[in-house]
């Protein structure tokens, strides 16, 4: 019985810290995406509808590809189907050419996946 009874005790505690770990390491993995963002303010914007040489990123994950209003996009983009899901943006971002070729972002791409992650965590923060 007594063992119920701390077990009953401690579990809410060990889920309660769970979750504010894993809150910590999140906010973590945003401040590392903003900061790796800082080499993408040059072309993107972060406000909706706000483009630059390069489209809006203002809630750009699970927008469909190449749909951004009031961009013109090469016709890569245009012309492919999809959504910008997790796996495609840490793929495009990556390689850009190796993804969509004759895209016209001029980026060479972000090949430390840890960088990658975070960026996307970050773009998922940024609502249209």
């Amino acid at each position: 019985m007594k063992f119920r009874n701390i077990i009953s005790l401690v579990t809410p505690f060990i889920l309660i810290s769970s979750f504010l770990a894993t809150q910590s390491i999140l906010a973590q993995d945003i401040n590392l995406g903003k900061k790796v963002f800082s080499e993408c303010v040059a072309c993107h914007s972060v406000e909706p509808n706000v483009h630059l040489v390069g489209p809006s990123l203002a809630g750009v994950l699970n927008r469909n590809i190449g749909s951004a209003p009031d961009y013109r996009f090469s016709k890569a983009l245009k012309n492919s189907n999809g959504v910008w899901d997790k796996k495609t943006l840490n793929s495009f971002i990556e390689n850009p050419q190796a993804i969509f070729p004759g895209n016209r972002m001029p980026y060479s791409g972000l090949n430390n996946a840890t960088e990658r992650s975070a960026l996307i965590a970050y773009l998922e923060t940024l609502k249209p």
